[in-house]
């Protein structure tokens, strides 16, 4: 009488058991897979990080290269540079924009003082994987334009283009890129004479004197010297608008 009963209740456990196993097998499943999604998650911020404080290194040690006055203290630092990305464990220059930044700027530098070397193929190689992972670079672009006319060509563009580009990427970009974008534009035929927006958009930011003509170093005498009365016009219409505003007219310069 009670073995059919039974027969059922065994049948009904069997049937359960598998489910019960199967919720336990998911539970250690998404345990373990939120285990590797943690860890992921570390290592990338820890690379990140890393990232970040290679090129801020890297950063540090090519200003200060650069205002070294010894030219073999300066290749030494710039060198040091390069090597604070070079060697970092993340790989930075593998897939971090400012990073390739760095080695581009370093390389290119000291391509400039070892002509026989493969410092220019460096930097234009890490010019071109920054701007491509981000374009709005105007340093690069000036860069690879530079290196461009100078008969080392890149994959991107030719050197009016990528001049082009760094002038759309930045319009009022770091004193030492703007002037040399002036001079290459001059060069190219880009930019013409003291009259040109691109020049005359310097004297009405607040830049040094000396600064401007060492700047605009590349126009004829007699520009230079109109180009010195535009700033002075623009700096006297400044200092107009601050009287009548109150507000100082002296901000920091422009460099």
């Amino acid at each position: 009488m009670n073995a059919r009963p039974a027969r059922d209740k065994a049948r009904t456990q069997s049937r359960a058991a598998p489910d019960l196993l199967s919720k336990r097998d998911f539970v250690i499943v998404l345990r373990a897979l939120l285990c590797v999604a943690a860890t992921a998650m570390t290592i990338s911020a820890a690379m990140v990080f890393e990232a970040a404080r290679a090129t801020a290194t890297g950063i540090r040690a090519a200003q200060t290269a650069l205002a070294t006055p010894n030219a073999d203290a300066r290749a030494s630092g710039l060198m040091e540079a390069a090597e604070a990305v070079e060697a970092s464990w993340a790989q930075p220059r593998e897939w971090h924009a400012g990073a390739q930044e760095v080695l581009s700027w370093s390389y290119g530098v000291l391509a400039s003082q070892v002509p026989d070397s493969d410092f220019a193929e460096r930097s234009i190689n890490a010019g071109q994987r920054s701007v491509f992972r981000s374009p709005l670079q105007a340093p690069a672009w000036a860069r690879l334009a530079q290196f461009s006319a100078s008969g080392m060509p890149n994959a991107l563009c030719d050197a009016t283009t990528c001049l082009e580009r760094s002038w759309d990427a930045v319009e009022l970009a770091p004193l030492s890129t703007y002037c040399a974008r002036l001079r290459l534009g001059a060069e190219l035929g880009l930019v013409h004479g003291a009259t040109d927006e691109r020049v005359l958009a310097l004297t009405r930011v607040h830049v040094l004197p000396e600064n401007l003509m060492n700047c605009v170093s590349f126009l004829g005498q007699e520009e230079m010297f109109s180009v010195m009365l535009a700033q002075q016009a623009e700096s006297a219409a400044r200092m107009e608008a601050a009287r009548q505003t109150g507000r100082s007219p002296f901000t920091r310069p422009y460099h």
